[in-house]
């Protein structure tokens, strides 16, 4: 009982990725890890833009089901101990212990940021 409360408590309960306090903590965590060790590691922030064009166009339910299966998608090609979290309605947050993205940083200009 006590396990299946502390798994609420760091899961969305709509996708069952790990929740923002969750990613925020272990983030610190995993920061802190990778200059200990001298290690590389990544993270990776994800927004769907125009996310609620989806759910006026086809109601809530669907855009639940779409951020689902975006979840299981991301998590099917993780690591075991990568963390893939929800830190907003359609944002997503993921660690990547001892992995360098390079790319991601070249690319990380060309990503439009709606404030």
């Amino acid at each position: 009982m006590r396990a299946q409360k502390y798994e609420e408590s760091i899961r969305d309960d709509l996708t069952e990725a790990y929740n923002r306090r969750f990613f925020r903590l272990t983030l610190t965590h995993e920061l802190a890890f990778a200059s200990r060790h001298k290690l590389p590691t990544s993270v990776a922030l994800i927004d769907l833009d125009h996310f609620k064009q989806t759910n006026d166009r086809f109601g809530h339910a669907a855009g639940d089901r779409v951020l689902c299966a975006l979840v299981g998608k991301i998590i099917e090609g993780s690591r075991t101990d990568d963390v893939v979290a929800r830190i907003g309605g359609e944002e997503f947050g993921l660690t990547f212990r001892g992995a360098q993205c390079r790319s991601g940083i070249r690319c990380s200009g060309a990503l439009k940021r709606n404030d």
